[in-house]
């Protein structure tokens, strides 16, 4: 026994740790730096991480939080994180002692063959109890290592289902403005509707009356008809659109939700931002961000790896032990008892492998380079999506208000053209092409309207905002230790 503590204790005072010290990636971004379309920096704040209730708009917050509640990729994303936190005990475990307990009972029947012992049949049982351990001594630290890449997979699955959590928001958000955008076209489109039927009734009274061609009713129909199959499209893709935002949330879908109450009542306005996000830091994005989290936690577990592959080349120490308790000869009067104790020390290496520990090590560094280069592109592709959805809310505050713009001066050049119809001072051409641009203009504007709603959602999703999961939800991501 001496002897074995001896040799463990010089094993373990030559032994080194594996692995790499891991040091996040200079991706070039500096404390300094700003975003180009945003240079006043303004870190978000607890009221953004419930972005969409900056809208101000009920049926919109009311989208968005379903769909957080019923999400089905949420909540496999919930389930891979479990399942990663499993992964993490299994490999805490395995620094432990495993102890293992035994017992056994036998019979034993002898007869007697001797001359001094014939005639003489001998019965007795025999019992057995033992404890017996195995440990796994971790010389050069590849489970410690192990341990290591498990805990930064389930903050990686921890990440992911965050970043689950934001897109669904995005999606539930944009979803929305795109049913409200139809509810807005849709009435558009009605009023042209009848618009257009009093224009054909019109040409039909002055055609009637000898005062225009037939040419003009023919145009007038012809344009109504247009009109109504436009329509049709549009309560087509309300349709659609309420159907999606359902199955966004988890349950069956069935015509009508959102709003088949809300289509029936006042129409709502687009909702807008009154004071728009302003973007923080390149840097903050490292942070924020759930997917960027995500790629360096893989990182972290790519290194990790290489320390488990390293481990495997040199020696393997585990020390099997066993306590055991035997007695025999019970119910012949003469039992007989003993304790016996065991430690063995097995010190296991490869001799030849034909190189494939090494390879393993190989291996395990290029996956690290490979997690390193998937975290620069995540980093990248994150700052681009601000910067472009800064760009595109520039953009579009500015289109917002010359198509405004525009739908002012084609009421105007509309309401003329009526009354130069009526006195003859114009033809009838000019009436329909007046209506034409007006409709057109009217749906760019509501267009433009809701593309600067999803250019707001746009910029909190890759600024990387989201409201942490409810309290139930966040004790089962608690992370070990």
């Amino acid at each position: 026994m001496k002897q074995c503590l001896l040799l463990v204790s010089l094993l373990l005072s030559g032994c080194a740790a594996v692995g790499l010290n891991y040091e996040r990636p200079d991706v070039g971004l500096r404390e300094t730096d700003v975003f180009a379309s945003a240079p006043n920096v303004a870190m978000p704040g607890e009221q953004d991480l419930r972005w969409w209730l900056r809208f101000n708009d009920p049926l919109l917050t009311r989208s968005v939080e379903a769909a957080l509640a019923g999400n089905l990729d949420i909540a496999l994303a919930l389930e891979r994180a479990e399942q990663a936190r499993s992964v993490l005990r299994a490999a805490q475990a395995r620094r432990v002692p495993a102890l293992a307990l035994g017992s056994s009972l036998g019979g034993e029947y002898r007869r007697g063959s001797n001359r001094s012992d014939a005639g003489r049949d001998e019965n007795g049982l025999s019992s057995s109890a033992g404890l017996t351990v195995d440990w796994n001594a971790d010389l050069w630290g590849g489970l410690r290592q192990a341990e290591r890449s498990a805990a930064a997979l389930l903050m990686r699955s921890q990440d992911l289902a965050q970043a689950a959590r934001l897109a669904t928001a995005g999606l539930a958000a944009r979803g929305y403005i795109t049913w409200l955008q139809s509810r807005h076209e849709l009435a558009l489109f009605q009023k042209a509707l009848q618009v257009r039927q009093e224009t054909v009734r019109l040409a039909q009274v002055r055609v009637d009356a000898g005062l225009a061609p037939l040419l003009d009713l023919t145009r007038a129909q012809a344009d109504l008809n247009a009109v109504k199959a436009e329509l049709d499209g549009v309560a087509g893709s309300l349709r659609e659109a309420a159907l999606a935002l359902q199955v966004l949330s988890g349950v069956a879908p069935v015509a009508g939700a959102p709003g088949s109450a809300e289509v029936r009542g006042a129409l709502p306005p687009l909702p807008a931002l009154e004071n728009p996000l302003s973007a923080p830091r390149p840097v903050d994005l490292l942070r924020l961000r759930p997917d960027v989290r995500a790629a360096e936690h893989a990182l972290v577990s790519r290194f990790a790896e290489i320390g488990v592959a390293q481990a495997a080349l040199y020696p393997q120490l585990t020390l099997p032990g066993e306590l055991l308790w035997t007695a025999s000869g019970l119910g012949t009067g003469s039992i007989v008892r003993a304790l016996t104790a065991g430690l063995t020390a097995l010190l296991q290496a490869s001799v030849y492998d034909g190189g494939l520990r090494a390879a393993e090590v190989d291996a395990a560094r290029s996956l690290a380079r490979e997690a390193a280069l998937l975290y620069r592109r995540t980093v990248l592709e994150a700052l681009e999506q601000v910067e472009t959805a800064l760009i595109g809310d520039q953009v579009l505050q500015s289109q917002r208000a010359a198509r405004q713009a525009a739908v002012r001066t084609s009421q105007i050049a509309l309401d003329q053209a009526n009354v130069l119809y009526r006195e003859g001072l114009t033809g009838f051409l000019d009436i329909l092409e007046a209506q034409r641009t007006l409709l057109a203009n009217q749906l760019a504007l509501v267009r433009t309207e809701a593309d600067a709603v999803r250019a707001s959602v746009a910029l909190f999703e890759a600024t990387g905002l989201i409201t942490s999961p409810a309290a139930s939800e966040t004790k089962r991501l608690a992370a070990d230790g």
